[in-house]
């Protein structure tokens, strides 16, 4: 496949997502590839036809890699336009899958898909069998970090534990089921991760800061890619139904990006779509 090049010297694209927009009337849609820049100008759709995407991923400052129809990894160079498959499943039920929780951005780690029971690491030219990385949800408490202590208290009772000083991190998990997935300190501040699953939204994730014993949300979704060594973050919300009259009651889900320094907040999918993935340039500030 070859698409003509998609980014220019003055508007480079910096952050990639997938999404379906509804139509009003009888077409089908199908969830696409957009890339654009940071305040949401200069969109492109980078995939067509009748095919599924998700899990958008950045391998460097120029190429992207994301899943088509659940079944193949495709990587795309967005200067050349040229994409070619590099991952593909045996059985269509056997799906590729991605961790929806990323926090290294700034390194730019190849991403990782997941597919029959082994990780690959996919580059700008194939997928290689690779270690898996650390699962997101399997970080184990305490954790020692140069601010104090991340543990439990007691059962649902998150604290960071400075000597004999307990800082509450929060315990809320509304009505389902909930827990931890990590916690990091950069630029002198504590940041932590917690999850949560409800029968609507289905599985959701909270990133968070500790400034001055008060803790702050910072983004909230069913996706999250973050680095908080840069001002950036992209986030993907849980699935909710529109409600309003008239309205089809389509599954729909927004996505934007925000700067957490300034809380600039810039929204990229909103309305009658369904946002799936995102996914911000190692090449943002």
């Amino acid at each position: 496949m070859f698409l003509a090049p998609l980014t220019l010297s003055m508007h480079p694209a910096m952050v990639a997502f997938t999404a379906r927009f509804y139509f009003r009337d009888a077409r089908k849609s199908y969830t696409q590839v957009y890339v654009c820049d940071l305040n949401g100008k200069h969109r492109n759709q980078i995939s067509h036809g009748p095919h599924e995407c998700d899990r958008v991923r950045w391998i460097g400052k120029h190429s992207i890699a994301y899943i088509v129809d659940g079944q193949q990894v495709r990587v795309l160079n967005l200067n050349t336009g040229r994409s070619r498959q590099v991952l593909r499943t045996e059985t269509e039920f056997d799906l590729i899958e991605s961790a929806p929780v990323r926090r290294n951005r700034g390194t730019s780690p190849l991403p990782h898909y997941e597919a029959r029971g082994k990780s690959y690491a996919v580059n700008a030219r194939r997928a290689k069998e690779a270690t898996p990385p650390e699962p997101y949800y399997h970080r184990r408490l305490p954790i020692t970090t140069e601010l104090g202590v991340v543990e439990w208290a007691e059962p649902d009772n998150l604290v960071l534990r400075i000597r004999s000083s307990d800082i509450p991190l929060g315990n809320d998990y509304g009505d389902g089921t909930g827990g931890f997935v990590d916690a990091w300190v950069s630029r002198h501040k504590l940041f932590f991760v917690r999850y949560n699953t409800l029968s609507t939204w289905g599985e959701y994730y909270q990133l968070l800061t500790l400034d001055k014993a008060k803790t702050t949300e910072l983004a909230t979704g069913h996706e999250l890619d973050v680095d908080t060594s840069r001002r950036w973050i992209g986030w993907v919300d849980h699935r909710n139904l529109p409600h309003k009259r008239g309205v089809p009651n389509y599954w729909i889900a927004g996505a934007g990006v925000k700067d957490w320094q300034t809380g600039k907040k810039v929204v990229l999918v909103d309305g009658l779509a369904y946002a799936t993935s995102i996914g911000i340039s190692p090449a943002a500030p």
